[in-house]
């Protein structure tokens, strides 16, 4: 949970025993700003996958590292020149 980071690690005010124990053991699928519908499908793909529910995954519909490459895009400083 976040009230592990940062320079306390673990020291906080309040205990939150599930939260802490969801971090330590939950099941965590992508999530951010970038994730297209087709993104979505292929991630609900792959658990099915896992759990043996789909046979067959088709290929990912972006290229990996894209969501870095555009992250850095919008980061990126405006040309001073």
């Amino acid at each position: 949970p976040v009230n592990f980071y940062g320079s306390e690690v673990g020291v906080y005010e309040v205990v939150l025993a599930n939260a802490e124990h969801s971090a330590q053991v939950g099941f965590y699928l992508p999530t951010h700003s970038f994730l297209e519908r087709s993104d979505v499908f292929y991630i609900c793909t792959l658990v099915h996958e896992f759990y043996g529910v789909c046979k067959e995954v088709q290929p990912a519909p972006r290229e990996h590292g894209w969501a870095d490459q555009e992250r850095s895009r919008l980061l990126a400083k405006p040309d001073e020149s």
